[in-house]
């Protein structure tokens, strides 16, 4: 994300996995969860002193995964709402997985206010 000016002021990138993601098919994979990997700055202001990321993560297993469920974190001067656009989950042996590649997420960036 850039300000008005082009500075840059953070990002948001896709995606995180803590466990075990497995082959589904010939062109496809499972996990049983993700995480959407976020930073920001801490002050947005055009004359603050430059600063280091702050990092964090908005964390989605696949049993829980539907289509409009939304979570946001703070991270520095940004929130990151991360919103499930569409997912395929199936019930395995291993417990809910979720198809990788049937997964959208919508990403909004607003400043703290």
């Amino acid at each position: 994300m850039k300000s008005d000016d082009g500075r840059e002021l953070g990002y948001g990138y896709f995606y995180d996995s803590k466990g075990q993601a497995h082959l589904s098919g010939e062109d496809s994979s499972s996990a049983p969860d993700f995480a959407v990997r976020v930073a920001g700055l801490s002050d947005l202001e055009a004359d603050a002193a430059p600063v280091e990321l702050e990092t964090g993560e908005i964390a989605f297993t696949a049993g829980e995964l539907v289509s409009g469920l939304s979570r946001s974190a703070q991270v520095g001067a940004l929130v990151f709402t991360a919103t499930i656009e569409h997912v395929e989950v199936e019930e395995w042996s291993v417990g809910p997985m979720f198809d990788m590649g049937s997964l959208t997420v919508r990403l909004d960036v607003d400043p703290v206010e």
